[in-house]
């Protein structure tokens, strides 16, 4: 995998992957901010892996997933690098759904099939999954 960034102005990149798909990418001291900071960036990739993961194992399970939204909170170190150390995932699967395959799913995301979650967790973040299931 090979990526690149390259400076836009200040200190506003645009981050390019080798596919030519392209993201832009600003400090969070930036005054006039227009895009998201790098650790915002990575807690919302976190999201989208396993939210992927899950939609994908519960399709395949046979649940009626109509919609899904996950909603993360993350802790961080006081000083620098200012890393994560805890995040909080809450996954709300609407349709029907039964609560042990959604169980399952998240537990396959989270201990085999998200690279993200594997990453953070051997770098000693600490991923906590809650779960909400609306029926139609």
């Amino acid at each position: 995998m090979k990526g690149k960034v390259i400076l836009v102005d200040g200190l506003k990149f645009l981050g390019v992957t080798e596919s030519g798909r392209t993201l832009v990418l600003q400090s969070s001291t930036e005054p006039d901010r227009m895009a998201p900071p790098p650790m915002q960036v990575l807690l919302v990739t976190l999201g989208a892996c396993t939210a992927m993961d899950v939609k994908a194992i519960l399709d395949r399970l046979g649940q009626r997933v109509e919609g899904m939204e996950l909603r993360l909170s993350a802790t961080r170190a006081k000083d620098h690098p200012r890393v994560f150390k805890r995040i909080v995932i809450t996954y709300s699967v609407r349709g029907d759904v039964e609560e042990e395959k959604l169980k399952e799913a998240i537990r396959l995301s989270q201990d085999k099939f998200c690279p993200v979650s594997a990453h953070m967790k051997a770098s000693g973040v600490e991923i906590v999954t809650r779960w909400e299931i609306i029926r139609s």
